[in-house]
């Protein structure tokens, strides 16, 4: 009998019924796989079928290829005075090479325990997906046949539209940057002005607490300062508005045709990819051909759709830099390519380089963030996080967290009404790590909806989803699984929220902190056999429950609890005090050694002394 597997990479949530008794589907998602099995399909979630040891081998792979794919000998992926594409792309790389690792050894898996003798999938003919796929199985001599993706399949695009790579080493640079490039909409802010900046500037790249300190420097005539906005990380509409009518500049403005040095740079980078020591080196890297073919191809996507990019953004920062020469920049990440980017520009202008942290460090596969020169973190656990990831401790300074401070002004004694209404908070996954990953948002709902079935009926449940994820998705989740009365929000007043439910729900999260400090009793869902990875390390009180029977009685016991928790510092992860944006800009002003004037000093006093919690 032929033993057929169907590979199912959609998110259509109406399930799919295995018609013929020999066929098994394997699915990416949990929804659809959840819905096969209740209609007796014989089903199979793929990450099921990669076991814990595993996921470690695809970490330690990932993290290698991404950080040395670029550095064999006699290849040249350098863009500016030792700025390689291949070091500012180490977050994109390790994405992609997650998603292909996790395919190889799933498939693997495939061929060991149940010997295939043919393939359907789903995956669109042309992907990088689909390609590898053909190529794993048909090397196996499995034939592999396609079927028309969904609209909801994640990879129903290609890499790199036109210009998926094929092979073919004679590349034509020239009309593939007419053809793919400077016909694209530029990012940048139009014509090019000149900047009129004082002696001294600092150059800011906002997010939510950079923009803060931003603020409170412009508050005391702090006048050196230029806002900048990478337009990709643009997702708080509010913020944006805010950052322009502040004077904020979008970078990048490009050129309207490639000039003769990115042309050349963009050149030497496609010869290095075809490069017999560039393919000797990988070959030791990945021995497993079909695995080394899909790497070739991620990687020559990637350059041929991002090099030119880049190197032309490059450019436009350094002009930046040459003009303004800025003491310091400030930024949110080390890690993504155009914050990395900018780091290291800076270093070549003697630019003192300084992070504000944004979110918890639970993840150290999460980029290197050693770029940077300083770092102001909330406590102590963050600082000991980033050395145990090779940062020096005395580069990093615990200074609190900006966003805090609202909620410090606050008095344990201030009362809200705390309504009869439970909170749940989502994550989106962490596509990071195989180890680390956080679990589908459907199987997280699904818990909960479990739960709300035995709790009081008269307490309201609310959705409050991620900033990057959509309301629409969770709509559909709740939809099928019959609760359209749960309502989903994603703009709202989240410490509002919080002050006034009556317990919150929350996976691996920062919302942790602003729970804590509105004193909000929590529940953790952790519906994994993996270790609790919360940045809380799992010792700061909080129940940690595993379904939603746990959660149910969790949430029944808090509701029963009048009482409300205390605010303790979650064991140095939070420094409780106020005033951390003052803190953290004079720690910009100090590591910049901008001399203030009496008046100046005058608006920004000296601070009380620091309680630490224990």
């Amino acid at each position: 009998m032929n033993k057929q597997i169907k590979l199912i990479f959609n998110t259509d949530y109406r399930g799919t019924q295995t018609a013929r008794q020999d066929t098994t589907s394997v699915f990416l998602h949990w929804l659809p796989f959840k819905f096969s099995l209740e209609n007796g399909g014989k089903s199979i979630l793929l990450d099921e079928l990669i076991d814990n040891e595993t996921r470690e081998d695809i970490d330690r792979l990932a993290l290698e290829l991404s950080r040395n794919w670029y550095k064999p000998e006699n290849t040249d992926f350098t863009v500016y005075q030792g700025i390689s594409i291949g070091e500012l792309a180490e977050y994109h790389i390790l994405l992609k090479l997650y998603e292909i690792l996790k395919l190889y050894y799933a498939y693997r898996e495939l061929l060991q325990y149940y010997s295939p003798q043919s393939i359907i999938t789903d995956l669109p003919e042309g992907s990088l997906y689909c390609n590898f796929t053909k190529d794993f199985f048909e090397t196996n001599n499995i034939p592999v046949m396609t079927i028309k993706p969904s609209a909801n399949n994640p990879f129903s695009m290609p890499t790199a539209p036109g210009s998926v790579y094929n092979g073919d080493s004679r590349f034509n640079v020239h009309k593939w940057l007419r053809k793919n490039y400077y016909e694209m909409v530029s990012r940048g802010s139009g014509k090019e002005k000149k900047i009129a900046v004082r002696t001294s500037p600092v150059i800011f790249s906002c997010y939510r607490n950079e923009f803060m300190v931003l603020e409170y420097l412009m508050g005391i005539d702090f006048m050196g300062i230029l806002p900048i906005l990478d337009m990709q990380g643009a997702l708080d509409r509010d913020l944006f508005s805010k950052l322009m009518k502040a004077g904020a500049k979008t970078l990048p403005d490009r050129t309207t045709r490639p000039g003769g040095e990115q042309i050349k740079l963009t050149q030497d980078a496609v010869k290095s990819l075809t490069s017999q020591s560039f393919n000797t080196y990988l070959r030791q890297l990945v021995v497993d051909g079909p695995l080394r073919r899909a790497v070739i191809k991620l990687l020559h996507n990637f350059v041929f759709k991002n090099y030119p990019v880049m190197s032309a953004d490059i450019f436009h920062y350094r002009k930046l830099f040459e003009q303004i020469k800025p003491a310091a920049l400030v930024v949110p990440n080390d890690t993504i390519p155009h914050q990395k980017m900018l780091v290291k520009i800076a270093k070549h202008f003697e630019c003192k380089s300084i992070l504000i942290q944004h979110g918890y460090h639970a993840n150290l596969n999460d980029g290197d963030k050693r770029s940077s020169d300083y770092v102001a973190v909330w406590g102590e656990k963050d600082r000991e996080r980033l050395v145990a990831g090779g940062r020096k401790r005395e580069s990093i300074e615990v200074l609190g967290n900006p966003y805090h401070d609202p909620l410090m002004q606050e008095s344990e004694s201030d009362q809200h009404i705390r309504e009869n209404r439970i909170l749940v908070i989502t994550h989106p996954e962490d596509r990071l790590s195989a180890c680390h990953e956080k679990v589908t948002p459907e199987k997280y709902v699904e818990e909960v909806v479990k739960a709300m079935d035995m709790v009081d009926d008269s307490i309201e449940w609310v959705i409050k989803i991620h900033p990057s994820e959509f309301e629409d998705y969770y709509k559909n989740i709740l939809k099928l699984m019959g609760r359209e009365d749960v309502e989903v929000v994603k703009k709202a007043d989240l410490v509002m929220m919080l002050k006034t439910c009556k317990c919150a729900v929350l996976p691996d999260s920062t919302v942790y902190s602003e729970a804590h400090l509105c004193r909000t009793p929590m529940v953790c869902l952790n519906i994994t056999d993996r270790a609790f990875v919360s940045p809380l390390d799992g010792n700061s009180g909080i129940t940690v429950v595993k379904n939603g029977e746990q959660l149910a009685e969790e949430i029944n016991r808090t509701l029963a609890n009048k009482s409300l928790p205390a605010v303790d510092g979650y064991n140095g992860h939070l420094l409780i005090e106020k005033n951390a944006v003052r803190r953290v800009a004079k720690y910009i002003l100090k590591n910049v050694n901008v001399d203030l004037n009496d008046e100046v000093r005058e608006r920004m006093p000296e601070d009380t002394a620091r309680v630490a919690p224990d």
